[in-house]
C-alpha cells in the first residue's frame, strides 16, 4: 500500500527530474558547441551566438531547415555536428548515472531474512499471514 505508493513517488520523481536534467545538459551543449563551432569557421561572434541561440531555442529542430537553405547550409552542418555532439555527452552522462545506480544497488546489504536475522516469531507471523502454518513455538521447558 504505502510502500508501493512512495516507490511510484520516487520513480516519477526521479523520471522527470532526470528528463529536465539530461534535456538542459543537450539543451546547453547544443548551443555551446553550435556557438564554438561557428566561431571557428570564421562568423562573427553576434551571428554565431544569434544562430546558436536560434538552434537551441528549438532544441534544434531548426537545424534541417538551415542545412536546406543554401545561405545557412555552412551554419545547419555546424549546429547538426553540435548537435551530435551534444547527444554523446548527454548519453554518456545518462549511462554514468545508471552505472552509478548500478554500483549502488550491488552495495545494498543481503536481505536479514536470507541472512537469517529474522527472529522466529516473524517468520511465524509471515507464514501465518500467508496461510500456512507456523513453525511450533519453542519448547520452554526444552
Amino acid at each position: 500500500g504505502q510502500a508501493s505508493g512512495l516507490q511510484s513517488t520516487f520513480r516519477q520523481l526521479g523520471s522527470a527530474l532526470g528528463v529536465a536534467i539530461l534535456g538542459s545538459l543537450l539543451i546547453g551543449t547544443l548551443g555551446r558547441a553550435t556557438e564554438a563551432g561557428l566561431v571557428e569557421q570564421g562568423a562573427p561572434e553576434q551571428v554565431a551566438t544569434q544562430v546558436s541561440e536560434v538552434v537551441s531555442g528549438s532544441a534544434g529542430a531548426v537545424i534541417p531547415s538551415l542545412e536546406a537553405d543554401p545561405a545557412t547550409a555552412a551554419a545547419g552542418a555546424v549546429a547538426s555536428d553540435a548537435m551530435i555532439q551534444a547527444s554523446k555527452v548527454t548519453t554518456g552522462v545518462a549511462a554514468a548515472i545508471i552505472a552509478l545506480g548500478l554500483v549502488a544497488t550491488w552495495a545494498l546489504p543481503e536481505s536479514t531474512a536470507r541472512l537469517g536475522l529474522v527472529p522466529p516469531e516473524a517468520r511465524a507471523t509471515r507464514r501465518r499471514r500467508r496461510g500456512r502454518a507456523a513453525d511450533p513455538a519453542p519448547d520452554p521447558a526444552a
